[in-house]
């Protein structure tokens, strides 16, 4: 830095006293830190629960929480404090289960009586579900126990439910199995199926084998397994004129379908998840979820991540859950440990508040001090000796993007090469004369040989999605360049070859068009295949044949791109199209979050059925 004035401004945020309040509406942790800190007992203690008081059973060595089929016992521990005359039945999430303020002030209090032996004679900690009252809820009386510690719904819904589902479906071949599992011709086709999907470099970890390799998932493969992956792996397949499903079991069907719901709406962020109707919806799922597990699993898998993540009450109270996820909180752990790793202090808290203060300074100055007589006085080694890194390069251009619609194209452009030109040319001329008003908003009256045209390999849409072609050569297995597109009205699937920028030439003068460039993606067109009514089961996947081109090398909008979506080559899924899937074909499906549009679809399994949202 060369700037008295910041540095005198970095001091002065680093040392001056001011005063503020903080109000503290949740805490996240996990469930042993949880249960340490609000002085709730152990997962297995049968009153553990902060929502209601549904008593816990003791089975097969552990608490198993019932109730979501079969009416079970409530608040037989509490009748002094729930004015309870006798033992009473009801079912999860009734009215009358549920555990008020009120009555859990009086459990805390009960609770802080027995911790200091002033409790009532032969009650114990286990008979009020705590040790006391926390240290939370002694600082800030204004909290309520059931919305302050904040559910951790990517460890209950992902490493807890689901890896539950996938094992209890996914049992070792050995012995006899339950009749829901999933049978081992069935296990074959999926791993099969594992072999042929192709994962995008920028979808995270690549897809592997749900049947062999899965006790290695993390929770973000377990999130696109539930979203994107099991559309593909669970789909019926063929033996001979039969079509046989994955998931042949009626109740685990539905459940599979219901569970796919739950995780859309807790893990992904949308308005519309906030709303009533949309929490109504879920709680009717999560119902019918719980119910499955009951039914079909047996007790065995009623534990206490079910049990805690059907209640809807912390939901409607905070906000989307989707928005307080602990992935948020774990990235900011990882963000303190990279700033005082390699550190050595005995007040981390302080090394941390001030390197945050000081990038907060530096932001500062550079906004309020960053040019001086019109020069840049602030900033980063490339923007104070600009001449060091613009070195002589190749002809090229760069795009500097769409002010209104945010669309740019990246990276350094080129001249299209000679061999490009045959193809290019006339197919540009074509899309000129198929949407002539838009030819004539930008450049009027001029003719596309009074144009610049030049060749980029990415783009971005709408300040969202970075969409890739095939000329990105950089990429070399995981590709990225299969989009959805709106063409005449409806979505069809491309495969994105390059991008192109039409542009007014520089000799030419003033004219009535706008000027703007235009930017298209030079694509191959497919025919959209239409979604089976067995796939629709399990989520729709679409089939497009190779030789189903609707047009080869055409240039669309690069703003009608909706959605980058994910694919598999049905092809390598076994020798013979014996499996459901034809020879020569792309199967398609698309990730709830890859989209590169602001609207959404509500249900999950609708992929491509209305592009415009």
């Amino acid at each position: 830095m060369h700037c008295s004035t910041g540095l005198g401004r970095i001091a002065s945020l680093l040392l001056a006293a001011f005063k503020h309040t903080v109000i503290l509406t949740g805490a996240m942790a996990d469930l042993p830190a949880q249960n340490k800190m609000s002085k709730n007992l152990h997962w297995n203690n049968a009153l553990t629960c902060a929502h209601c008081t549904l008593n816990g059973t003791w089975l097969l060595g552990a608490t198993r929480f019932l109730g979501y089929r079969k009416p079970v016992v409530y608040g037989i521990k509490w009748p002094s404090i729930l004015q309870v005359s006798e033992p009473k039945t009801a079912l999860f999430g009734d009215a009358c289960t549920k555990l008020t303020p009120e009555a859990w002030a009086n459990a805390e209090g009960l609770g802080q009586c027995i911790a200091d032996g002033k409790g009532p004679p032969g009650m114990k900690e286990g008979d009020v579900g705590n040790k006391g009252i926390s240290m939370f809820k002694k600082m800030l009386p204004y909290i309520c126990p059931s919305n302050f510690w904040v559910i951790p719904f990517g460890h209950a819904l992902l490493l807890g439910i689901l890896q539950d589902f996938l094992k209890m479906m996914l049992p070792a071949l050995t012995g006899s199995m339950a009749d829901y599992c999933i049978k081992k011709e069935a296990r074959t086709v999926m791993i099969a199926r594992a072999a042929m999907i192709h994962s995008t470099i920028d979808f995270g970890r690549p897809y592997s084998d749900a049947v062999q390799k899965r006790g290695y998932w993390v929770m973000e493969e377990l999130l696109h397994f539930t979203e994107t992956w099991s559309v593909i792996i669970f789909q019926p397949y063929k033996k001979g004129s039969a079509i046989i499903p994955i998931l042949h079991d009626k109740d685990t069907l539905e459940m599979w379908q219901s569970f796919r719901v739950i995780v859309h709406h807790f893990m992904r962020s949308f308005a519309e998840h906030a709303s009533d109707a949309a929490c109504d919806k879920v709680a009717l799922h999560l119902r019918r979820y719980s119910q499955g597990v009951e039914k079909v699993f047996g007790p065995s898998q009623c534990k206490y991540n079910l049990h805690h993540v059907v209640p809807l009450d912390q939901q409607r109270a905070r906000g989307l859950t989707a928005e307080e996820l602990e992935f948020w909180v774990e990235n900011c752990i990882q963000l303190c440990k990279s700033t005082i790793k390699h550190r050595c202090s005995r007040e981390p808290e302080r090394l941390l508040v001030n390197s945050l203060l000081v990038r907060h300074a530096l932001a500062v100055v550079k906004r309020d001090h960053g040019y001086r007589d019109g020069q840049p006085y602030v900033g980063t080694f490339d923007e104070r000796i600009p001449e060091y890194r613009n070195a002589p390069l190749a002809v090229s251009v760069t795009d500097d993007g769409d002010d209104v619609t945010h669309t740019q194209l990246l990276g350094l452009g080129q001249d299209p090469a000679p061999e490009d030109w045959p193809v290019l040319l006339p197919n540009v001329q074509q899309a000129v004369q198929d949407y002539p008003e838009l030819w004539q908003e930008h450049f009027s009256s001029l003719a596309l040989e009074q144009c610049c045209i030049t060749k980029f390999k990415r783009a971005q849409v709408r300040g969202g999605e970075i969409v890739l072609s095939e000329a990105y050569e950089r990429i070399t297995s995981r590709f990225s360049h299969f989009v959805v597109v709106e063409w005449e009205g409806e979505g069809i699937f491309a495969k994105v070859k390059y991008f192109v920028k039409v542009d007014v030439a520089e000799q030419e003068g003033p004219f009535e068009g706008s000027g703007k460039p235009l930017r298209y993606a030079i694509a191959d067109l497919y025919k959209q295949g239409s979604a089976s009514q067995a796939s629709r089961d399990v989520g729709k996947c679409f089939m497009v044949t190779k030789q189903q081109q609707q047009r080869p090398v055409y240039p669309v909008n690069v703003e009608d791109i909706r959605a980058k979506v994910l694919w598999a080559e049905a092809a390598r899924c076994v020798e013979n199209s014996d499996h459901g899937f034809p020879n020569e074909a792309w199967c398609f499906v698309r990730c709830p979050h890859f989209q590169c549009y602001v609207d959404h679809q509500a249900d999950v399994g609708d992929a491509f059925e209305n592009m415009n949202g």
